[in-house]
């Protein structure tokens, strides 16, 4: 199977690759990605149920990025972000650099923070788009992601043609608390329990889900848990699943975005077989 290059890839949710970093996850589109309504061939892509009429950008680049980091969640993996010109073109939208915290390169750790690093981008691009998709407010950028032993990797974050004013669920407290009963729920019926369930808000809310396979238990279904968390058409802005062993390790890690149309996915090597519609997805690269 071939290998490609570290990148979050935009456009449509799919799989991504992070060969050189571990993994042997090959780029494929997803099987039934969340329903993608658009009226014409071309369109932007829209995850979403419903849109709002776009407003036309009011707020500069800076207010926008601020905006934004004022909605940080805790522990957050964001810790510079700045937005940049083309050097190429100063006229083109503008380019987000991010500097970001994971844990390590092992095991997929690094998923997370650029998950986030892809909502906060997301959430900027909306207020900056001048035209019918987020691409428009965001021409994509750059992530760079730090580990505790001081090294770096940089990751190319690019951004798909992605429909402007995408509604997503934005839930007050009673909400969120019933939205994370059915969570539990769901995940309970694959056979895992949750160690823990966080709402991120940059926008509107994505949501984070850590479940762990149980002493005993087993685990076989990872898209079709997916596609439970994530509905379709698409609920949140964007899912966070990881899925433990009985240790604690980390088996696989689903990431999407969908105000940039981002997906990531990790999977163990030594599991990948036994992940259900993860490995036809990969076999038929």
């Amino acid at each position: 199977m071939s290998r490609t290059s570290s990148a979050i890839v935009v456009g449509a949710a799919v799989l991504v690759a992070q060969g050189a970093w571990g993994a042997t996850v090959q780029a494929q589109p997803q099987p039934e990605a969340p329903a993608v309504v658009t009226e014409q061939p071309g369109d932007p892509i829209q995850y979403s149920a419903t849109t709002e009429a776009a407003a036309r950008a009011t707020l500069s680049a800076a207010d926008a990025l601020r905006s934004a980091l004022d909605r940080q969640p805790s522990k957050s993996a964001v810790v510079t972000a700045q937005l940049v010109k083309r050097v190429d073109d100063p006229s083109a939208p503008l380019l987000l650099r991010l500097d970001l915290n994971a844990p390590s390169w092992e095991r997929g750790e690094q998923l997370r923070a650029f998950w986030e690093g892809s909502l906060l981008q997301g959430a900027v691009a909306e207020d900056l788009a001048t035209g019918q998709d987020t691409s428009t407010g965001i021409a994509g950028g750059t992530f760079v992601v730090h580990a505790p032993n001081g090294s770096t990797k940089e990751l190319d974050a690019g951004a798909g043609k992605v429909q402007v004013g995408q509604v997503f669920r934005l839930l007050d407290a009673t909400g969120q608390a019933q939205a994370t009963a059915d969570i539990r729920a769901s995940v309970e019926r694959y056979g895992l329990k949750i160690s823990s369930v966080q709402f991120v808000r940059y926008r509107d809310d994505a949501v984070a889900v850590v479940a762990d396979i149980p002493p005993g238990g087993s685990f076989h279904e990872l898209e079709a848990l997916r596609q439970a968390l994530t509905g379709n058409p698409a609920w949140y802005e964007g899912v966070y699943l990881e899925v433990r062993d009985e240790t604690g390790a980390p088996i696989a890690i689903s990431a999407t975005a969908f105000r940039t149309g981002a997906g990531m996915m990790w999977v163990d090597p030594a599991r990948s077989g036994s992940l259900g519609e993860v490995q036809r997805t990969l076999a038929a690269g």
